[in-house]
């Protein structure tokens, strides 16, 4: 997916701050509105299928999210709009 490309959503719950626990390079986390987008380039081969990511909240709770990875190359295309 394109760098920027939203990829989920966390619900957020008023007076909890979130960041992102430990390294991640695959994905941003807008701590503001609970957007996961893309940072850089994913190869499913190299992550093998799917990204974890730790997201910490205050007052003190974990989340769990799990990115699942497709291979673009592995699927056929699709179109919004039949073809003519």
């Amino acid at each position: 997916a394109p760098i920027g490309t939203r990829v989920g959503q966390i619900q957020l719950v008023p007076r909890f701050s979130y960041k992102v626990s430990g390294v991640n390079q695959y994905f941003d986390f807008d701590s503001a509105t609970g957007w996961i987008t893309v940072r850089s380039t994913v190869d499913r081969e190299r992550c093998n299928g799917s990204v974890d990511l730790l997201l910490v909240a205050t007052p003190p709770s974990i989340i769990h999210v799990v990115v699942i990875v497709l291979d673009v190359n592995d699927h056929a295309p699709e179109f919004p709009v039949p073809f003519q």
